[in-house]
């Protein structure tokens, strides 16, 4: 079993903010495609891959899939840190995940003969973030 994050779909989740997992509903869930959307900042909406074995586990007829009370996010961020464990990802809080990814799809679109620009802008918007500026705290100039 391959476990690297770019590899993994479920390393996707490490970009998600915990509040856009909370506002998860029911409608998100789109098992026949195995994709999950999301709502971001300024109501746009990102698709990422959702795996079979996590797709059952979501109740679709569910208003929210979640109950985002303190013993919620105490588990979220438990789930969160085991999951890092297992893709071999160190971290020092969940917000490293995020930044992780974005470093890793930053070198990866550069690989792939994307500019400095291009890389950093799809970045931007697999981050849920229309601006390139954004991106600046997660991938040094």
């Amino acid at each position: 079993m391959n476990r690297h994050p770019k590899n993994n779909p479920k390393a996707q989740f490490g970009i998600l903010l915990r509040s856009e997992v909370a506002g998860l509903k029911g409608s998100d869930v789109n098992k026949a495609a195995g994709l999950l959307r999301i709502k971001r900042k300024g109501g746009k909406d990102s698709y990422v891959e959702l795996p079979a074995d996590l797709a059952d586990q979501l109740n679709e007829s569910k208003e929210f899939l979640f109950t985002p009370n303190q013993a919620w996010k105490s588990k979220f961020y438990q789930v969160m840190r085991q999951a890092a464990r297992e893709l071999g990802i160190k971290v020092s809080g969940l917000h490293r995940l995020r930044s992780n990814y974005a470093q890793d799809k930053y070198l990866e679109l550069r690989k792939k003969g994307k500019s400095d620009r291009e890389a950093r802008l799809e970045v931007s918007s697999a981050l849920g973030h229309n601006r390139i500026d954004v991106v600046k705290g997660y991938i040094p100039l």
